[in-house]
């Protein structure tokens, strides 16, 4: 429920949004990257979160299918601390 007064505005160089759907978006990005999807139509990732496309990465829904937003936050950390040790492979 919205709750009057509680609006507030940050200014960003870039927001992504975290919507619970089925699965990702099977966009012209995807096909173009070549990532590869599961059985579900989720994004397919190894252990470290990075799919078939090399330096991409998924976690969250994108990953695991509409979810519980904390099991996202986990993926999302855990994605982040890989693509730290992925960068720190190709600098």
């Amino acid at each position: 429920m919205e709750v009057p007064g509680s609006e507030f505005e940050l200014e960003v160089e870039l927001a992504l949004l975290a919507l619970g759907f089925l699965h990702a978006e099977h966009g012209p990005l995807l096909e173009d990257l070549g990532v590869e999807l599961d059985p579900r139509g989720n994004l397919a990732v190894g252990p470290d979160y990075m799919s078939s496309a090399p330096g991409v990465f998924s976690a969250g829904d994108a990953h695991t299918g509409a979810s519980l937003v904390v099991r996202a936050l986990d993926h999302g950390r855990r994605a982040a601390a890989a693509v730290d040790a992925y960068l720190a492979t190709v600098r």
